[in-house]
């Protein structure tokens, strides 16, 4: 029977330079496991959202207590959606609180701390900013690998931040190669802004976040800047001829890559995809085994990734208006001038 380890949300207020920030701090209580998001994991963290009053904040950052950021979507429960409607429900009940995040007036950052997959990156991608810890291990968008596709948005977010094939390389072709990026990776990449030592890894966030708010800074453009053979074409046409439909995981994110767009994030309550519900629920998707096999072969047919893009030349929040294995062990947040409450 299915019990959910559930996720609680500590919300610290953080007064540093003058600015007021809202710290939300994911913690399972239990060290054993790493922090996932289940039916009522996502509510404790849509209330901690709500309850934050976007005008008694300068800003609002999300971090996690221990060597996991967050792991994404509770997968035991994900075992349990046997229907399509099910999994659309599920999906739906991340986006809704995800985008209660993306939807806030005023800045907001990630401090990833630790690994981040999944659900965990796409919560990320939610923020305005991103900072990660330097020993971070892995960061990524598996889902693919295991039959699934981003659901919680992550799609047009990566593309929006990144371009399409960039995302491609993120979200198809690095989970079929069972890779995943390491932080200076996801920095070149452009899925974080800035790696920071693991040392007081959330006091330098805290100083990362008040410098963007001295700055109050617009960011550029996002530019694709790998090969035209990591193209979502080029790759849908790779995958057609490898797998021949055999593992139709991969193919269908590439159906959901839009072009960038600024700085606008997917409403809230959009729909999900179809091709979400189709794959995660057990009763429509009898071959979601065959992705692994799919993925070894697209390994032992030589598939090399994409090389990652040069460097963008990102300067620290002082002096530019745009900034850019497991576990990490750091201390848990005790800041300064802060009073707490847990949902």
């Amino acid at each position: 029977m299915y019990k959910e380890t559930i996720t609680h949300v500590t919300t610290n207020v953080v007064v540093r330079d003058g600015f007021r920030l809202a710290l939300l701090t994911l913690d399972n209580n239990d060290p054993r496991r790493p922090v996932t998001l289940g039916p009522e994991s996502l509510e404790n963290l849509a209330e901690a959202l709500k309850a934050v009053n976007p005008k008694d904040f300068e800003a609002l950052a999300v971090t996690g207590s221990g060597p996991v950021f967050c792991a994404g979507a509770d997968l035991k429960y994900m075992d349990h959606l046997t229907t399509a409607e099910a999994a659309t429900n599920f999906a739906s009940a991340g986006q809704e609180t995800f985008g209660l995040l993306a939807d806030l007036p005023i800045p907001t950052f990630a401090f990833i701390n630790g690994s981040a997959l999944g659900g965990g990156l796409e919560l990320a991608l939610h923020a305005t900013y991103r900072t990660v810890a330097s020993s971070v291990a892995a960061l990524g968008l598996p889902e693919v690998r295991l039959g699934l596709i981003p659901a919680w948005n992550g799609i047009p977010l990566a593309t929006a931040l990144i371009g399409p094939t960039a995302a491609t390389q993120l979200i198809v072709t690095d989970p079929l190669a069972d890779h995943t990026l390491d932080p200076e990776k996801a920095e070149q990449l452009g899925i974080v802004d800035a790696v920071l030592p693991a040392d007081e890894f959330l006091e330098k966030s805290l100083a990362f976040a008040t410098g963007i708010l001295k700055q109050q800074s617009q960011r550029p453009e996002p530019a694709d800047h790998l090969s035209p053979a990591a193209s979502p074409d080029a790759i849908r046409q790779q995958l057609d001829n490898r797998f021949r439909g055999a593992a139709p995981a991969p193919t269908k994110p590439l159906t959901l890559l839009r072009p960038p767009q600024a700085r606008r994030r997917p409403n809230s309550t959009t729909t999900p995809s179809p091709a979400f519900s189709a794959n995660c629920s057990s009763e429509q998707n009898p071959a979601q085994a065959d992705t692994h096999s799919a993925s070894a072969r697209w390994r032992s047919n030589a598939a090399t990734p994409p090389q990652q893009p040069q460097s963008q030349n990102r300067s620290s929040p002082s002096e530019s208006s745009a900034p850019g294995s497991w576990p990490v062990s750091w201390p848990s947040p005790s800041p300064d001038n802060s009073a707490s409450r847990s949902s």
